[in-house]
């Protein structure tokens, strides 16, 4: 077997292993995932066919009135307006971390999870969809994680870019979208 083969069933696995997590953080939390928004069926047994999670909250997003909204859905609070600076991974981690904003100090890098709560596939262009949810100057473009990419020696992290996630190297230079858990 080739290293591009072996670095694709790594990925592979990963990947099942990520939903194997998300799916029983759902199950254990007893918080369910959102409809993808899929209401065709392509094939038997897809997404069409089930359409299963929960819908959206009618306003999904809540705009606090100080630069920040809050997930209806998941209870995070986002930064508004993010700057449309790029860093590398550890900067963009520094930078989370050193955020004082809205009265808050608790800003962190999200986890690839949490950046992919922000997708709703039945829309288009997902920055499109954002800045019309309350959210202002989202890019089109790479966001970063915090999420290391282990099977590639550490020295990759999960980006997330539309519908899709990428692993980049941790000195490429992508956007930051700034979360914090937001009070019950």
């Amino acid at each position: 077997m080739n290293k591009l083969q072996n670095i694709i069933i790594q990925l592979s696995l990963f990947a099942f292993l990520l939903m194997g997590g998300v799916l029983l953080y759902s199950a254990v939390s007893g918080k369910q995932l959102s409809v993808t928004g899929q209401t065709t069926e392509y094939n038997a047994y897809d997404d069409g066919t089930y359409q299963a999670g929960i819908n959206f909250p009618s306003t999904r997003f809540f705009d606090n009135g100080d630069g920040t909204v809050i997930d209806n859905m998941t209870g995070l609070m986002w930064l508004q307006s993010p700057d449309s600076i790029t860093r590398n991974w550890e900067t963009a981690i520094a930078y989370c971390d050193d955020l004082n904003y809205a009265g808050h100090s608790d800003w962190r890098l999200p986890s690839i999870n949490e950046l992919e709560t922000l997708k709703n596939y039945s829309q288009g262009v997902y920055i499109n969809w954002l800045n019309s949810q309350g959210f202002t100057d989202i890019q089109l473009g790479f966001y970063w994680s915090s999420t290391t990419a282990t099977s590639l020696n550490n020295n990759s992290a999960w980006c997330i870019a539309g519908y899709v996630s990428y692993i980049y190297s941790k000195v490429d230079y992508y956007y930051v979208l700034p979360v914090r858990t937001a009070a019950p």
